[in-house]
């Protein structure tokens, strides 16, 4: 078989792979199979045009920052001190955005089958082997040639050959070594969220590597503001610590490749001994990353026909069975299943995405104090991701969904188990960000208590989202939303978020500028929060049907 036709073939096979990578981490899966398979591939080719670009933008972004930092900031230090910092914090931010921007798709080489159909083909046990590792390099090849070719090309322009070839050498190695670690995390999550474990450790390290995930998403989207700070911390503790701590950086993987280019590119400006640990460990760091290259090849080999098992062997157990109230008994499925995909997984990051996004807002209007403009915009935003939060959880009904429609429950009980498990990211965003306010310089002490102020407001921003979405699909009936194929209920519910959380915010301010009382407007604030999940509580069943 011709290597044209194989590339082609495995681009087949890397579809599949991502299809069912975007199914074990959407929590709308066994629905999503339901719809018709050309709107499936319309939207699986989407959003991997859309990773591809984010990915593009955010590795160029990377590189041209930290040649800037490094090349152009002359009060950060001697320049081959900082060429050596910020290449290794390239290499450093290279390997999040790769392990964390394909981390959904690699989960789908450990689902069991991807390779069974191709396995059919007239083709012997190697060129099988050797397509699915070609479907692989398929799926890395957008991240692994913009790292592998952008950095290398403007340190080839700044600062000559022997440093670009350092450069090219280092972002191979990061690349094998991002490689060797999603493998090994997306085998072990693949496990986690399938595995029909009883084991409260279990759902608990679920949750922990969507959080992970999460956060790590949100730290490479956020790159481009703390990276330059991050350079600047590196240079200034190292230039007071001596030189003892740039020979340990030296042996330690990134920076070990910095130096070495910095060495290529300034000769004995650094010292003998930093030189020489830098070129002993880049060369032992190059080893291990061929050597991880070659373990990738072995897992993948693992996999090429059954998959990693989903089943669970062990003695057989006692079956027990716990009863409890309907309501808790809703609320306990949620949390199970929610643990089980990213999707859903991801309302527990939210607390920790809000404040990483709201944190920038804090430094709007100039001045060394946060003041009650500051402190009110970062409220607003936070209660328009609480209304998405109740999208995700009508999600978790569409596994087994016919099963959930035939069980008696009523569309209130519904509604509130949805609105208490909604409470808990926006009670945890809130208590996140009376700390965030505690720890910065205030106009007053009593900005501290606004967040604490809308905790009441949690049950209002997920009942009155959940029943206009029930009024809207299923005439007043709980029902569940597939958000892959109604983007429109996450916009609705985001706008009726920011609305449900207006009142509060807009009588604190009014009140403020009538009274230039903090106290009296938090009072009103608080109330105002109380009133609207009083009002939540008992309109929003009346508007239901069973």
């Amino acid at each position: 078989m011709k290597f044209r036709e194989r590339w082609k073939l495995a681009g087949t096979i890397s579809s599949e792979i991502r299809f069912k990578g975007y199914l074990d981490a959407n929590p709308s899966n066994l629905a999503r199979i339901k719809e018709e398979p050309e709107k499936i591939a319309k939207q699986i080719r989407s959003a991997s045009r859309i990773t591809a670009v984010f990915t593009a933008m955010i590795v160029v972004m990377l590189a041209v920052m930290t040649l800037a930092g490094a090349l152009l900031d002359v009060s950060g230090g001697p320049i081959e001190i900082r060429v050596a910092i910020g290449f290794s914090l390239f290499l450093m931010m290279s390997f999040v955005v790769i392990f964390f921007m394909n981390m959904m798709t690699t989960t789908g080489f450990f689902s069991a089958g991807a390779m069974k159909l191709p396995a059919t083909l007239p083709l012997t046990h190697e060129e099988v082997e050797s397509l699915f590792l070609l479907s692989f390099a398929r799926v890395f090849i957008t991240p692994s040639v913009l790292v592998c070719t952008v950095f290398p090309i403007g340190i080839l322009l700044a600062l000559g050959p022997l440093a670009a070839a350092a450069a090219f050498l280092a972002c191979v190695t990061t690349v094998m070594f991002s490689m060797g670690a999603l493998l090994l995390v997306s085998r072990w999550f693949h496990r986690k969220t399938q595995e029909a474990s009883d084991s409260k450790l279990s759902g608990v390290m679920r949750v922990l590597a969507a959080m992970g995930l999460m956060i790590g998403m949100v730290s490479v989207y956020g790159a481009g503001s703390y990276l330059p700070v991050l350079m600047d911390i590196i240079v200034q503790a190292s230039a007071i610590l001596g030189a003892e701590v740039l020979i340990l950086l030296a042996a330690v993987f990134p920076f070990s490749f910095g130096f070495l280019a910095s060495a290529f590119a300034f000769g004995t400006a650094l010292s003998l001994p930093i030189i020489i640990v830098a070129v002993g460990a880049s060369s032992f760091y190059s080893a291990i990353g061929y050597a991880t290259y070659k373990k990738c090849g072995n897992i993948l080999r693992t996999v090429i026909l059954g998959g990693v098992s989903r089943g669970r062997t062990g003695p057989m157990r006692e079956v027990s069975v716990d009863t409890s109230g309907p309501l808790l008994a809703v609320i306990k499925k949620d949390l199970r299943l929610a643990s089980r995909n990213l999707g859903s997984a991801a309302i527990f990051a939210i607390p920790i995405f809000m404040v990483v996004m709201i944190y920038p807002m804090l430094s709007l209007g100039g001045g060394t104090a946060l003041r009650s403009m500051q402190v009110l915009l970062a409220l607003g935003y936070s209660t328009f991701f609480a209304g998405i939060v109740v999208v995700s959880l009508l999600m978790i009904d569409t596994q087994g969904e016919s099963i959930h429609a035939s069980l008696p429950l009523t569309s209130k009980l519904i509604l509130d188990a949805k609105a208490g498990i909604a409470m808990i990211p926006h009670i945890s965003t809130m208590l996140l960000l009376a700390v965030v306010f505690a720890i910065n310089p205030l106009i007053t002490p009593l900005l501290i208590l606004m967040p604490l102020a809308n905790i009441p407001l949690g049950y209002a921003l997920g009942a009155i989202p959940a029943t206009a979405i029930f009024r809207r699909r299923g005439g007043g009936r709980a029902v569940s939303v597939n958000i892959a194929s109604d983007q429109s209920s996450a916009f609705i519910a985001a706008i009726l978020g920011c609305l449900v959380g207006m009142p509060s915010l807009v009588g604190y301010g009014l009140t403020l500028l009538a009274t230039g009382s903090h106290i009296l407007s938090i009072i009103v604030q608080f109330s105002a929060s109380l009133l609207m999940s009083a009002m939540a509580w008992f309109v929003m069943p009346r508007l239901l049907k069973d």
